[in-house]
């Protein structure tokens, strides 16, 4: 029995979330794989409770659990707070020093409609990011904010550089994959230091392929010659900006999943926001909430083979016409009857 931590958030976070708990049901009682969710309060809907987004009830729970699940954070009723539920998503992965996160991004021929893309760009389009997560532009020290000037402050150390690289070049070597480091060394003292450390640790990995990318070029290549990419791998900043640009080949941030992985408790969440315009309306794409619950079955549990029957369930549940409100506006199916479609499709 493994037991994860559940954290609804805002927005249509509870909508999504009672998605993917019914899929692990599905699971538990189809396998011999069980998991037990944990409910914790979290982001802005902790703040009514607790005057925080996140309370100690919640940090005393992470000892005892084997995996976090989390839905979304967002309330822009709590933006004008010294602390908002985003600042505690950081804290979060903070705590669990999970300092991978990976975004996987593999195109769906039946989806091709809802991008500006034609669809030879999106052809054999399947590739990995791995983004570092714990230190960089979102963490550094000094950040001032004032009337008329503002400071932020990107830090790096050779450590938290290391480590991520490292993985990649694991992850590569393992898959026989080309890795793109992506920095801005001409102009960032940071991203010299990233540079140099990605032919350091080369070193250790000679059979792998490897490239450099400024930042501003891999952005224009990945809407022009996306297929060029198999794993890239890049510091907090450019990853986040450049994976939610790749949802655009994707066709929605409904679709985009991520896993957050640390060295003991990892952190399981969609891509998306919590999309407040859409809350309660049973409207919500659960796709990168359930495809993130497939990323912890692999990475967490060790279970590919029930990773892979969730990812085939929702592709075949997609190429039998069954979307949801953001993928067809026309022809769609509520949040609650598109997971038991998947459902219906899965195979153990």
């Amino acid at each position: 029995m493994y037991r994860v931590m559940s954290l609804e958030g805002d927005g249509i976070g509870s909508e999504i979330m009672k998605s993917a708990k019914t899929l692990i049901e599905y699971i538990n009682n189809n396998t011999n794989i069980k998991i037990e969710c944990i409910d914790a309060p979290f982001g802005g809907s902790a703040i009514e409770k607790y005057d925080t987004p996140f309370p100690n009830v919640t940090k005393e729970l992470l000892n005892k659990v084997d995996a976090v699940l989390l839905s979304a954070v967002g309330d822009e009723r709590y933006n004008n707070r010294s602390y908002t539920p985003e600042n505690a998503l950081l804290d979060l992965r903070k705590e669990l020093d999970v300092y991978i996160n990976l975004r996987p991004f593999k195109t769906i021929e039946k989806l091709s409609y809802l991008t500006s893309f034609k669809k030879e760009v999106l052809s054999n389009v399947n590739f990995l990011f791995f983004r570092e997560l714990s230190s960089g532009a979102y963490f550094g020290k000094p950040r001032v904010l004032k009337e008329t000037e503002a400071i932020d402050t990107i830090y790096y150390n050779c450590d938290e550089i290391e480590r991520i690289v490292r993985a990649a070049f694991e992850y590569c070597n393992k898959n026989n994959k080309l890795l793109t480091s992506v920095d801005k060394a001409n102009v960032l003292a940071t991203s010299k230091l990233w540079r140099a450390t990605v032919d350091r640790i080369s070193n250790e990995f000679p059979s792998v392929e490897y490239e450099h990318r400024l930042v501003d070029s891999c952005a224009m290549d990945l809407v022009m010659i996306p297929s060029h990419f198999d794993v890239i791998v890049t510091d907090n900043l450019f990853g986040d900006i450049l994976s939610d640009q790749s949802a655009a080949l994707l066709g929605s941030l409904g679709m985009m999943c991520s896993a957050s992985l640390g060295s003991s408790i990892s952190l399981y969440e969609p891509g998306h926001g919590s999309a407040p315009d859409i809350a309660g309306q049973g409207i919500a794409n659960p796709i990168a909430m359930l495809k993130s619950v497939a990323m912890m079955y692999e990475h967490s549990f060790n279970n590919k083979k029930i990773s892979e029957a969730i990812d085939d369930a929702i592709m075949q549940t997609i190429n039998d016409d069954i979307f949801t409100y953001d993928l067809n506006k026309n022809n769609y199916f509520s949040t609650k009857d598109f997971i038991t479609k998947v459902i219906e499709r899965m195979n153990l």
